[in-house]
C-alpha cells in the first residue's frame, strides 16, 4: 500500500460496466471486476490489475484498490488545504510589504506637516543622527495630519522622536479616532525614538497632532499597520 499511496497524481476517472480505470503515478489502473468466489475456502478473488508506462503489470486486491481511492481523496483534501494557507500566507505577505505605502496614501490632508518619501526621493529626515526616507515632519503651531483609514485597519504603530539640531522640547501626541479623541502620547526630547500603538479598529479617518508651541520639530517613522 505504501508504494501506491504516495504516487497517486489525480482522482479516478471512469465507473462504469464492472469496469474501473484510474490514473496513479503514470500508470492506468483497470479493475476487472472479478466477482467468482471460491466455495472452498470463501475467499473473494476481486482483483486490479495495474498497468505502467512499461507494459509492466501488478496486481492488488478491490480492498487495496479501494484504500488507494480513499488515501487520494484524502490527499486531494490535504493539497487543498495546504494551497489555501499557501495563498493567505502570500496575502499577508503582500500586506506587510506595502504598509509603508498604505500609510503615506491614507494621508490624505493636515497642516504643518512634510512627507519624506523613498518612493518619491523626497530627501530623510534625521532622528538620533539617523536618516529616515519614509517619515513625517510635524512643526510649527500644532500640526496635524488626517488620514482615511475606511476601517481596514486593526492598529498603527510607529516610531516618534525630536528631529535633531530642532529645540529640545518634550513632545505630546494627540490622537483622534471618528472626531473623538482616543490617546495622548507623551515624548521625550532627549529619546531618540518613542513607540507608539493605536488601536484604530473600526474607525474610518484618524487626526495625529502635536500639541504645543511652534518650537518643537518631531518626526514620525518606523510606520507599521495591521
Amino acid at each position: 500500500m505504501a508504494l501506491y499511496k504516495g504516487m497517486i497524481l489525480c482522482l479516478f476517472t471512469k465507473e462504469e460496466n464492472g469496469i474501473i480505470a484510474g490514473m496513479v503515478g503514470g500508470a492506468w489502473i483497470t479493475n476487472t471486476f472479478n466477482t467468482n468466489y471460491n466455495t472452498n475456502n470463501n475467499t473473494n478473488n476481486n482483483t486490479i490489475v495495474i498497468t505502467g508506462e512499461s507494459g509492466g503489470q501488478e496486481i492488488i486486491t478491490a480492498d487495496d484498490y479501494e484504500q488507494i481511492k480513499k488515501d487520494n481523496e484524502e490527499l486531494v483534501e490535504d493539497n487543498e488545504k495546504l494551497q489555501a494557507s499557501l495563498e493567505s500566507n502570500q496575502q499577508r505577505s503582500i500586506k506587510m510589504e506595502t504598509t509603508k505605502k498604505d500609510f503615506f496614501e491614507a494621508i490624505y490632508d493636515g497642516d504643518g506637516y512634510e512627507k519624506y518619501n523613498s518612493s518619491n526621493n523626497t530627501g530623510e529626515l534625521k532622528i538620533g543622527g539617523k536618516g529616515y526616507t519614509d517619515a513625517i515632519q510635524l512643526w510649527g503651531w500644532t500640526p496635524f495630519i488626517l488620514l482615511n483609514l475606511d476601517g481596514e485597519y486593526q492598529s498603527v504603530k510607529f516610531d516618534a522622536g525630536r528631529i535633531d539640531e530642532s529645540s529640545i522640547i518634550d513632545g505630546m501626541l494627540r490622537v483622534y479616532l471618528n472626531d473623538n479623541e482616543s490617546g495622548e502620547f507623551t515624548i521625550d526630547a532627549e529619546t531618540p525614538l518613542t513607540p507608539i500603538e493605536i488601536q484604530v479598529a473600526g474607525a474610518t479617518t484618524m487626526k495625529i497632532e502635536l500639541v504645543g508651541d511652534g518650537y518643537k520639530k518631531y518626526g514620525l517613522v518606523n510606520f507599521e499597520v495591521q
